[in-house]
């Protein structure tokens, strides 16, 4: 809660995010690999 009372006195807009991914993005493919 503090860095969220930190970030609106700097007057910043506050997104959403998705709390989950059901897909890795084609960029993280080569961290699969590396696990593998």
């Amino acid at each position: 809660k503090a860095r969220r009372s930190h970030l609106s006195t700097l007057d910043w807009e506050i997104l959403p995010h998705a709390a989950y991914l059901p897909d890795p993005a084609p960029s993280d493919y080569h961290l699969w690999l590396t696990v593998a």
